[in-house]
């Protein structure tokens, strides 16, 4: 207990260092670092009877604490070696609102529509043909191979997941940009909306949680961009969204609870804190199974899936190749559910798929993947916040994707899934992929 406690308060005294050595842009690394070790604590207080994680599985884990940490401290040495540089092709203000214009029309008139169908069939298929778990099966085509939400057409499942919800974070990480950059929310505000419609769609919670993060992630570019006001205008309409995400979470919890744990203290000990501390365990599950593909040792191509996904696609279609994209067998692996432990009534812990971004990163090259990973992540988003201009368009974007792909890490690999899609997508269709020194 000594030892933990001593780790802890390593890891904790690390966190305010980063203020000490960066000012207020170590917010984004301390934010990212925080949220890991806030919960890996809860989860050291086996609240809800998880099996106690395995010294394989605790070394893992605090590498990543480790490695995070030190590629955070590491930019401080090439600090002033760094011409601040922008990032972006130079254009005129017009031309940014012109654009904001075509893709607010583009995400209202276009993708809203397409949302609001496919949640009204949703609701209709949960009312009528489907439980909410058998609904929660059929929908990823887990029942019948296909998903009755779409049709029963592989086509459409394929479109949605690999094209319009990559889109839809396109919409949220260039919304942020729109907002702090020229005080313009409708882009980010439909986005939200629509994230919280994808959410009925699935019959998930993520949309919302989404809504969350979302929040405090104004908050966090509020202490970066002097001029950027948080107004009693913006103020209510992020509380409302707040209240209504905690709403539908709660309503969604409810309804997918086991009968007989429906109080809002099971709720919050199932839905709240396994939810966030699962992946602790399914992935020291996974390395002490001599059999895991965890073991596998893939050299970068799990990291690297969620492009690979893409490149297959066509060659796959075309039938010129049959490769099974490593993000698919990823996800096939991690769907059967794990004996994770009992609960305060005596039932089995079943947990599956959430595994965390250090899942991927150790089935590329075990502890020296993971070791390497966080060290990057640390030194890159630390790198991004100290020498971007926190008031250009770029910067908020480059950042609000890998705070986005970073706290989502801890569920899976963010950055194999459809985050990482519209993040590129993000980069590509605005920035341009040109790096200068000229104001933006």
């Amino acid at each position: 207990m000594l030892t933990k406690f001593i780790i802890f308060s390593i890891f904790l005294s690390a966190s305010f260092l980063f203020f000490k050595m960066f000012g207020k842009k170590a917010i984004f690394n301390f934010v990212i670092l925080i949220w890991f070790l806030f919960w890996y604590f809860i989860d050291s207080l086996n609240l809800t009877g998880f099996n106690p994680l395995s010294a394989k599985g605790k070394n893992v884990i605090d590498s990543f604490f480790f490695s995070f940490i030190a590629g955070t401290l590491f930019v401080y040495p090439f600090r002033r070696k760094w011409s601040q540089f922008r990032f972006g092709k130079k254009i005129s203000r017009t031309e940014y609102l012109k654009n904001y214009q075509i893709l607010s029309k583009f995400f209202l008139f276009l993708l809203t529509p397409i949302y609001i169908f496919f949640t009204t069939r949703a609701i209709y298929l949960m009312n009528t043909r489907f439980s909410l778990s058998q609904y929660r099966s059929d929908v990823f085509g887990l029942i019948s191979g296909s998903s009755t939400l779409f049709f029963n057409i592989s086509s459409f499942s394929l479109l949605y997941f690999y094209f319009i919800l990559p889109v839809l974070f396109f919409g949220v990480f260039v919304g942020f940009g729109y907002l702090l950059r020229f005080k313009k929310f409708g882009l980010l505000l439909v986005s939200l909306v629509l994230m919280a419609l994808d959410s009925v769609m699935m019959a998930g919670r993520f949309g919302f949680h989404y809504i969350f993060f979302s929040g405090i992630l104004l908050f966090v570019f509020k202490a970066n961009v002097n001029y950027f006001k948080v107004s009693l205008r913006l103020m209510t309409v992020i509380c409302a969204f707040i209240l209504v995400a905690t709403y539908s979470v709660y309503f969604i919890s409810e309804t997918r609870s086991i009968n007989g744990q429906s109080n809002i203290k099971n709720l919050f000990e199932n839905f709240v804190i396994d939810y966030h501390t699962e992946s602790f365990h399914i992935l020291d599950y996974e390395l002490n199974q001599p059999d895991s593909i965890i073991h596998d040792f893939t050299l970068g191509f799990s990291t690297f899936s969620g492009i690979e996904r893409y490149l297959l696609l066509l060659p796959n279609l075309i039938k010129l190749t049959s490769k099974i994209p490593e993000v698919d067998i990823i996800g096939g692996f991690l769907h059967p559910a794990r004996n994770l432990g009992i609960d305060h009534f005596g039932n089995i812990k079943w947990y599956n798929a959430y595994a965390s971004s250090l899942f991927v990163l150790y089935r590329d090259g075990a502890i020296f993947g993971v070791v390497l990973g966080s060290f990057l992540l640390g030194f890159f988003v630390q790198g991004l916040a100290y020498r971007l201009p926190m008031s250009v368009f770029s910067s908020t974007l480059l950042l609000t994707g890998f705070m986005f792909m970073s706290i989502y890490s801890l569920f899976q690999a963010a950055f194999t899934g459809p985050m990482l899609a519209g993040y590129i997508l993000s980069i590509f269709t605005i920035m341009k992929i040109k790096l200068n020194r000229n104001n933006i």
